[in-house]
């Protein structure tokens, strides 16, 4: 059986692509992650959506273990009925960072995988025993051997699935600024964190330096000889979306709903 992870902020983007074309007929679970970060509504949406494809889906926010563990008796349950060994091999797949060995530590009830909130921190594939009869590989983070559109990589790096390193954060956040301009939940956010004010979206779309120049004057970020300082502007409005602190917001809707709050990317 194949778990895969992705992030309920990007039911769409934060899948790889190419997976069910590599497990082929192997029976899969799909679990959006950080259910706790992501508009509840929308979660509920996308879990319609996919459940309509015909895949098994779960929400979790995975720091309530009570959550995680529904999905592990869900697949126990569901190998219970077909037992073809007297262990069930799971293998935890995904994109980087969208909280594969969180997961598994929570079926496990300890931290035995080290875990981060960054990319990379899994390096190798590691089995390890749930219980009696599961043996769950955990999986490095691997991205698709294709190229993502700009939006795609800009919505990865907000979420803090690209690694550093592999995007500008100034673009990223002035990007993500957009996506909050156009949620009512990332409006009052930015009047209320970030001293904007709240309006309507607007079909203008400002430079970087307009839009992070406002916000860190607003916080008084500053370099030295008065220069608005961009870069402490960027890395700290990503931070506070990363946490969940501008609300519970998801940058892409199923295909089912016709107005997205972001271009969906489901094609």
């Amino acid at each position: 059986m194949v778990v895969e992870v992705a992030d309920a902020r990007l039911p769409f983007t934060s899948r790889h692509a190419r997976l069910p074309d590599l497990v082929k007929e192997k029976p899969r679970v799909l679990v959006l992650s950080r259910r706790d970060l992501a508009d509840p509504a929308l979660t509920g949406d996308w879990e319609a959506y996919y459940r309509s494809q015909g895949e098994r889906v779960f929400a979790t926010s995975l720091r309530r273990r009570g959550e995680a563990r529904r999905i592990l008796t869900a697949i126990e349950s569901w190998w219970s009925h077909s037992p073809s060994s007297p262990l069930l091999f799971v293998v935890v797949a995904g994109l980087p960072n969208v909280g594969k060995s969180f997961l598994i530590n929570q079926w496990i009830g300890q931290a035995r995988l080290p875990v981060g909130n960054r990319p990379g921190v899994t390096r190798a594939p590691r089995w390890v025993r749930v219980g009696q009869h599961l043996a769950v590989l955990d999986t490095p983070g691997v991205f698709e051997p294709r190229p993502r559109r700009s939006e795609e990589r800009l919505a990865l790096a907000c979420t803090g699935i690209l690694p550093e390193g592999k995007y500008d954060p100034e673009e990223a956040a002035t990007w993500l600024v957009g996506r909050l301009a156009a949620h009512p939940a990332g409006r009052r956010a930015l009047a209320e964190r970030w001293h904007q004010q709240e309006s309507s979206p607007s079909s203008r779309t400002p430079c970087t330096s307009e839009v992070l120049g406002e916000l860190a004057r607003a916080r008084g970020f500053w370099r030295p000889g008065g220069v608005a300082d961009l870069r402490r502007t960027a890395e700290v409005l990503l931070a506070e979306f990363r946490r969940g602190e501008l609300g519970r917001i998801t940058l892409e809707l199923p295909p089912s709903m016709s107005s997205p709050v972001v271009r969906n990317s489901v094609e």
